[in-house]
């Protein structure tokens, strides 16, 4: 699993590891899409940068604050501007970007409408 950790933001960036083929590998069932991400960015004292703090709103309407460096609000914001879906898991605070690369999410993908996972097979 291929993990980039920005301030105490830490995303999944690797397609190809999925949970029950819907989420990124790692995620929750507590994952969620993301439909609305907010920027605030706090000036610094003179010559420094500031700091940046997010706010993930989720399908489900759930409000999620995150506080990250200037660094990482850059990253964020360049993934929200491609053609990817965001997935938030409040349970590890993770931002799950999927279709980085390929199309393995549906644009419209919604936990609220995936279906739950197939039983396990009895064991023989």
């Amino acid at each position: 699993m291929a993990v980039a950790k920005l301030g105490d933001l830490t995303l999944d960036t690797d397609p190809l590891s999925l949970w029950h083929c819907w989420c990124v590998s790692g995620a929750s069932d507590l994952t969620r899409r993301v439909s609305v991400v907010n920027a605030n960015w706090t000036a610094g004292s003179a010559g420094e940068d500031g700091s940046f703090a997010l706010l993930i709103v989720t399908e489900d309407g759930e409000r999620h604050s995150v506080e990250l460096s200037p660094a990482a609000a850059v990253a964020v914001v360049a993934m929200t501007q491609s053609d990817t879906v965001l997935l938030w898991d409040p349970e590890v605070r993770s931002l799950i970007v999927a279709n980085l690369v390929g199309h393995w999410l549906d644009k419209h993908w919604s936990a609220a409408t995936r279906p739950a996972p197939a039983a396990d097979p009895e064991p023989r």
